[in-house]
């Protein structure tokens, strides 16, 4: 791809261009991609439980402050793709999963070690 910040290469309407691809992409490259903001509690509990009790996960953070038009824009694209308004917004192993409420839910019917193992490369 080609094009502007983050490797965004196409524009859209709202902030002039659209982070769609790039969420994507980030999505897959890590088996946790967790899009945070400043002083967020449950993206905080969300972080905490997965350095926590999953340090052997590569996850990701992308936190955001919220005031530059490409984090509203990048914010706005989040919403758009998951239908979801409010932070974090969790993916794991490329799949939108929610937020921090789902997460602890996954975590304590086991089914989030058992998406990630399914997902990681075998050590």
């Amino acid at each position: 791809m080609n094009g502007g910040y983050m490797g965004v290469a196409r524009q859209n309407g709202g902030y002039g261009y659209s982070y769609r691809s790039y969420i994507e992409r980030q999505s897959r490259r890590y088996p946790v991609m967790i899009y945070t903001l400043v002083q967020c509690v449950p993206c905080n509990r969300a972080k905490h439980l997965l350095a926590t009790t999953y340090p052997d996960v590569p996850s990701h953070y992308l936190e955001l402050v919220g005031v530059e038009d490409w984090q509203r824009q990048l914010q706005a694209d989040l919403h758009q793709m998951t239908g979801q308004v409010t932070f974090p917004y969790i993916f794991v192993c490329g799949d939108f999963i929610g937020g921090a409420s789902n997460l602890f839910e996954m975590h304590k019917s086991g089914q989030l070690r058992q998406v990630l193992n399914n997902c990681m490369p075998r050590q």
